[in-house]
């Protein structure tokens, strides 16, 4: 199922932005950390987890190419 696939991908780009270390797991500092972006009322904050969605490659900087693939994750969800 394309929704379901394209989700499972949406998902992962939302595990490596929470897994700052890039060690494939996240530990409690990270979790918390990503808690808080989330539930924060601080737009800046959440607009901080999501830059960091889009920045795949944590380079600083969001390329065409990531910010298209996340949108067609996002389409993909969207319409199944």
């Amino acid at each position: 199922d394309r929704g379901k696939e394209s989700f499972d991908r949406l998902l992962h780009f939302m595990f490596e932005a929470i897994d700052l270390e890039r060690t494939g797991s996240v530990g409690f500092p990270e979790f918390v950390e990503w808690l808080l972006l989330i539930t924060s009322e601080n737009v800046q904050d959440r607009l901080r987890w999501g830059f960091q969605i889009c920045d795949v490659r944590s380079t600083g900087r969001i390329t065409r190419t990531e910010v298209t693939a996340l949108i067609r994750l996002m389409f993909g969800v969207l319409t199944g």
